[in-house]
């Protein structure tokens, strides 16, 4: 039976890349974080840690993009254009 806080699998990361939904990804990247900080990780954990912290970024980082892509910019004659990325 569970009891909705069972830890991921260590290599369920890896199966199911992408299919994690943010919170479970946010929950599972600060678990190993702990566990890092009170008895150490196996090099199985420490590879899964760093690349779901790769996943969460990635998926920051494209959030933020497809946010910034619906900025307008209003121009001093009163239009307005789409934000360029420099």
């Amino acid at each position: 039976m569970s009891n909705g806080n069972a830890a991921v699998p260590k290599n369920q990361a890896a199966a199911h890349k992408g299919g994690f939904r943010e919170h479970e990804l946010i929950l599972r990247i600060n678990e190993l974080a702990k566990k890092k900080k009170t008895v150490g990780l196996t090099t199985e954990e420490a590879e899964e840690q760093a690349a779901l912290r790769k996943q969460y970024i990635a998926e920051y980082r494209a959030n933020v993009e497809a946010q910034l892509k619906n900025v307008l910019v209003e121009q001093e004659d009163g239009s307005y254009k789409p934000l360029v990325k420099h």
